[in-house]
């Protein structure tokens, strides 16, 4: 199944059959999840999969509102997602890297839930994400260690419904001077850089020189930089 496919056949599935997922499905789609980038590759997300019955009806009537426990009552897998803790996000000694500190974690675990759904729906299987759950429950049940966060419970099997898209926002993107920021004006300098007869002929250039200043945030690997283009005109 093509990539285009799989992103526009996805569904937030509430009713499943009650047919068993495949353990090969399982694994390969925690090998889709184990492939998405991380901070400093620290890889940090954790995968709990529930599938014997008896687990099921206990996590479901213990870790789990009443409604939830309706969305996912025949999903034959649940997947619960963690993520080590203080390692995305931070330096070696500890410290911070920014004041987003643990989010990087669960940014990190969110790239690799998306995977796994979409080798999922590639699959044909359907999935459900919640993040209404009993923390404490979930991490008592199954024992999870308190080094590791708890984010989301993500339902599995095989969808016993076909519910169409929701609707979505359109990709046009509006513009106005006022969402120009980066764009400032600045009174007139000394120096300024000189243009040829062709370029003065090409353009009318203000009677005041104009300092357009524009910020790139550019994402490389462990590296953030600003590239800052400057450009100071002058009528002659």
């Amino acid at each position: 199944m093509e990539l285009q496919n799989v992103l526009q056949q996805r569904r937030s599935i509430r009713k499943y059959k009650q047919q068993p997922v495949e353990k090969e499905k399982i694994e390969e789609m925690i090998q889709a999840a184990i492939y998405s980038e991380s901070w400093k590759n620290s890889q940090t997300p954790r995968y709990h999969v529930i599938q014997s019955k008896e687990m099921l009806e206990q996590f479901k009537k213990k870790c789990l509102p009443e409604f939830n426990q309706k969305n996912i009552a025949d999903a034959p897998v649940l997947i619960v997602t963690t993520f080590v803790k203080d390692r995305a996000g931070f330096q070696r000694n500890g410290s911070p890297d920014n004041e987003l500190q643990n989010g990087w974690g669960v940014y990190d675990c969110g790239l690799a839930n998306q995977n796994l759904i979409l080798k999922a729906t590639e699959f044909g299987l359907g999935t459900l994400v919640m993040g209404i759950r009993d923390e404490r429950a979930i991490r008592e049940l199954l024992e999870i260690p308190v080094q590791e966060t708890i984010v989301s419970v993500i339902g599995v099997g095989y969808p016993n419904i076909e519910p169409s898209m929701p609707k979505r926002k359109t990709n046009a993107l509006q513009c106005s001077s006022s969402h120009l920021r980066g764009l400032r004006r600045y009174p007139p300098r000394k120096r300024s850089l000189r243009c040829t007869a062709s370029q003065r002929t090409a353009l009318r250039f203000p009677a005041r020189p104009v300092l357009f200043w524009f910020s790139f945030p550019v994402d490389l690997p462990s590296v953030h930089r600003i590239f800052r283009l400057v450009v100071v005109v002058r009528k002659k």
